[in-house]
């Protein structure tokens, strides 16, 4: 399968990952050639793309306001497996300049002091086959309005390692571990306030969200779902792969979906898998959310998404619908030269401003949390 095909099979992909028992074994159920040869071509594919992507985004520049943004990357031991990576933006007076971190440019303080006490702190899950870079301009919006933004890059689902994909439950334990290093670990963890910790999570990440904020997917609606929508692009990926969508849920670990009650509020756009949750599996969440649907979102389609989602939470939540907005809408926005190159990221419906949506996008978020996670003007900056 060409790359050019794989682009349209990987992202629905990444944006509705399929949990089920570990890769190996279940590549041996269903034919291990056929698994190996898709996996690796999509590995490559995927980060090639990626790479390309990451180097092509327009860098952000957060408008002047509040204090200055510092900036440091970190490794989180995940026992067994190799450290987790993550990328930690904050307030600092120290001086910012363009850097470049990873494959993007961003205007921060690198390793820079960190400015106030009882600092709130949100944390980031991108979505599949992403990296925690994903969302810098809403991390650094978030700093620049006095919060600590950490993002991970879920080993296994990022750009350059989809190795294991189709294991979900490993992002909701992945950001466990980030909230807890940030807590514990951190250097700067005792300016931390532990009661105010949000997160932001976009398609799989807004997948992960739901289970660390308190639900519980029932993964066997998936072959319900591809037998009556088996043109929708998650149903295309899997018979693409050659995956029989009736078994993901078979063999999903005990315990795997584990709230994380340290978290009090959160951001969900375009979440993956979303119809997976039923009204029964929602009723352990209690913490305030915002949701955000694209109105043009081809990709994850009303209403089975966002709508399903909305209707079977347990209490109301702040719903916002973007009018000509696409899936990816959701990054941030691409240069003329991303644009040329990759039009299924990048090409938005014809009149919409992704520039200026991501000025009112991550406005929202900091107002949202400000408000949930009570964030005064000057309680968390002060020295």
């Amino acid at each position: 399968m060409a790359c050019s095909r794989y682009f349209n099979v990987a992202f629905a992909l990444r944006r509705s990952p399929i949990p089920t028992r570990p890769i190996a074994t279940f590549c041996k159920t269903l034919g291990k050639s056929v698994q190996e040869g898709f996996m690796k071509k999509s590995a490559l594919c995927m980060a090639i793309f990626l790479i390309a992507m990451m180097m092509l985004i327009t860098p952000f520049v957060a408008a002047a306001q509040g204090p200055n943004v510092g900036f440091m990357e970190v490794q989180i031991n995940n026992g067994t497996e190799p450290n987790l990576t993550a990328g930690i933006w904050y307030p600092t007076d120290a001086e910012p300049s363009s850097h470049s971190l990873g494959l993007f440019a961003q205007n921060v303080a690198l390793d820079a002091p960190l400015r106030g006490r009882n600092l709130p702190l949100v944390v980031i899950s991108h979505g599949g086959g992403g990296s925690y870079q994903g969302h810098y301009d809403t991390a650094l919006s978030l700093a620049h309005a006095g919060f600590v933004a950490a993002a991970i890059s879920h080993a296994g689902d990022t750009y350059d390692d989809q190795s294991k994909v189709l294991q979900l439950w490993r992002r909701p334990a992945q950001l466990r571990l980030l909230v807890s290093y940030m807590l514990r670990n951190w250097p700067q963890h005792e300016r931390l306030d532990a009661s105010r910790i949000g997160a932001f999570g976009f398609s799989n990440g807004g997948f992960t969200l739901l289970v660390t904020a308190g639900g519980i997917p029932d993964l066997n609606k998936i072959g319900s779902y591809c037998e009556i929508h088996p043109n929708h692009d998650l149903c295309l990926a899997l018979t693409e792969a050659k995956i029989d969508p009736s078994h993901l849920g078979d063999h999903v670990p005990p315990e795997a979906w584990i709230a994380d009650r340290r978290i009090k509020a959160v951001v969900i756009a375009a979440p993956a898998f979303a119809f997976t949750f039923s009204k029964n599996g929602l009723k352990g969440i209690h913490i305030p959310i915002q949701l955000w649907r694209a109105a043009d979102d081809h990709h994850q389609p009303s209403p089975y998404y966002e709508e399903a989602l909305r209707w079977v939470l347990p209490q109301s939540v702040e719903y916002h619908v973007v009018v000509g907005a696409g899936h990816y809408d959701f990054l941030p926005p691409c240069s003329v030269s991303l644009a040329a190159v990759t039009p299924l990221i990048c090409a938005d419906p014809s009149g919409f401003n992704r520039a200026r949506f991501h000025e009112e996008f991550n406005g929202e978020i900091v107002r949202f949390f400000q408000t949930r996670l009570e964030l005064g003007s000057e309680d968390s900056t002060r020295r």
